[in-house]
């Protein structure tokens, strides 16, 4: 249509503008620049041409990786952290979804990694200011927000965003690009959950609620929970409902029906005319099922939620911290009687999490209260898979480790990771403790997981680096170490030359030789590395 306005009129610079953001959307870079350079001749006032210009003047210095069915461009700060990792995530979403779909999407897929929130939000819509969202898919391109454009810090698990993308480029080229918003999201937080163990949204507090003040949306309008969310908290409930009621396909009809239902959309029906084509009952009949459904669901988390207390837990996308509080209480009480009004709660309604919850918090202040112990571990016990920050098992941890229980601490730790993708605070101290207890594979498995979070941290690959060269596990040994010759900038020569050591233990000389060459042309009087670079030498390299 842009194409057929500029036929009309050339000189129309919106036109230009808007066929050159859809060029970009499609991969198709440098037509698209070339539109938007017109359309900048034609209006230099137009905000979106004007946008999209900078960004791709600052693109101009992204290092490009390429994979098997991926082109991906990243900042050079990205480029050597990230990349050891994003590489073979991507190849394991395509081969693990492409197999599950039966579906090969049109490659290369490109994606394009900001390390400013700012620009992934003007490559993707050509405005600032682009909200919660951290990742969008076109179909055949990604645009993600880097891990250290993440607000705050840890806010999110950054791979599982990039999976969480791939699914939509496999459902939205399965169905030419005409999927409604909420199944394409439905099928991407399902596939979350099935990516990783700890992964997926897990908002059993705010479903409870939901359902007791009538919110749930209807499937045939549940895309007006995306387009006319009035809050984080409302769009993040949207994803959770969309994904609840992919959970119920799969549950009820098979996975097969899911892949069935995508493909209906190739071609404008009306959902009437799909749900009973694929699920062989009217739509109507099909809303009643799920609703059914979803009160079961309601009946097994089996929590009470005060009407009054309103606190709702976001998305692991979303940058918000909340805790469970307590709304109805005024302000001005003091601690002493907010507490005596949370026991009362809690003896009126003993299944009040957010009460047992919000007392334990307040009883936590003093870390010999066994009263505050109690409260949190019927709190946990009542949501064990609550994923909210702060967490009633991450309060429990810190008071064990102060009363010096390290086993009681760890128990709390790990139930934390496996519930919280983000949990980065947890994975480190986890590792550390298995370190002490000479447990490396623990250690191991929980920094890796430290890393999918912040992978910009040099102690956690310094820790990596030197539990795996331990282990024997060069490879990894190796990876960890050229990303410390990237981060460790206060210790250059330390950093190349333990790269050589563990090329020299992996058997691969040459490498070693040119890893401590960099070392000793910042530090030529370097013992250490003197003596790896003879280590590196073969006899034929001495005599000469």
């Amino acid at each position: 249509m842009a194409r057929l306005a500029l036929k009309t009129d050339p000189q129309y610079g919106n036109a230009a503008t808007i066929l050159g953001m859809n060029l970009l959307r499609l991969g198709r870079e440098e037509e698209g620049r070339r539109q938007l350079e017109q359309a900048f001749e034609n209006d230099p006032f137009n905000i979106w041409t004007m946008n999209m210009l900078r960004v791709l003047d600052a693109m101009a210095d992204f290092e490009t990786r390429r994979t098997e069915h991926f082109i991906v461009r990243m900042h050079p700060s990205d480029a050597g952290t990230l990349w050891p990792y994003l590489e073979p995530l991507l190849e394991e979403s395509w081969q693990t979804l492409t197999a599950k779909y039966e579906f090969e999407p049109q490659g290369p897929i490109l994606v394009e990694v900001f390390q400013d929130h700012e620009d992934f939000a003007v490559r993707t819509s050509g405005l600032p200011d682009i909200g919660p969202v951290v990742g969008v898919c076109f179909g055949k391109v990604i645009t993600l927000d880097s891990p250290q454009a993440l607000k705050p810090p840890r806010s999110a698990n950054w791979q599982e965003i990039v999976w969480h993308e791939f699914t939509h480029v496999i459902t939205l080229q399965m169905a030419r690009n005409r999927l409604p918003r909420w199944l394409s999201e439905g099928i991407s937080v399902y596939e979350e959950n099935n990516g990783r163990p700890e992964w997926g949204r897990r908002q059993d507090l705010e479903l409870v609620k939901a359902v007791q003040e009538g919110r749930i949306l209807p499937v045939r309008t549940l895309n007006e929970g995306f387009s006319k969310a009035t809050s984080t908290e409302a769009l993040s409930f949207a994803y959770y409902q969309s994904y609840l009621v992919v959970e119920y396909i799969v549950e009820r009809f098979g996975f097969q029906s899911l892949k069935d239902l995508i493909y209906q959309y190739r071609t404008p029906k009306q959902a009437e005319d799909m749900f009973v084509s694929v699920f062989q009952v009217p739509l109507a009949s099909f809303e009643k099922g799920f609703s059914t459904w979803l009160d079961d669901r309601v009946r097994r988390i089996d929590v009470y939620v005060h009407q009054e207390a309103a606190a709702e837990q976001p998305s692991p996308h979303e940058d918000e911290t909340v805790i469970p509080a307590a709304p109805s209480l005024p302000e001005s009480l003091t601690p002493e009687a907010v507490a005596e009004t949370l026991r009362k709660r809690t003896m009126a309604q003993p299944r009040d999490f957010e009460a047992h919850f919000q007392l334990g918090l307040i009883l936590s202040k003093n870390a010999d209260d066994d009263d505050a112990i109690r409260h949190l571990k019927i709190a946990r016990d009542l949501l064990p898979e609550y994923a909210g920050a702060p967490n009633p098992r991450q309060i429990l941890a810190d008071l064990y480790q102060a009363r010096g229980d390290e086993t009681a601490m760890l128990q709390e730790l790990e139930a934390l990771a496996q519930y919280q993708q983000n949990a980065f605070d947890a994975c480190y101290r986890l590792a550390k403790a298995y370190l002490d207890r000479k447990n490396d594979a623990k250690a191991i498995y929980f920094l890796e997981r430290a890393i999918a979070v912040d992978p910009y941290q040099p102690d956690v690959h310094r820790l990596l680096a030197t539990t795996a060269y331990k282990t024997a596990d060069y490879e990894r040994a190796i990876r960890e170490y050229k990303i410390l010759t990237v981060l460790e900038t206060t210790d250059p020569v330390s950093a190349y030359t333990d790269l050589a050591q563990a090329y020299l233990a992996g058997g691969n000389k040459k490498e070693a030789k040119s890893s401590v060459l960099l070392a000793l042309e910042i530090a030529p009087a370097f013992e250490r590395a003197q003596n790896i670079l003879l280590d590196s030498l073969t006899p034929e390299n001495i005599s000469r």
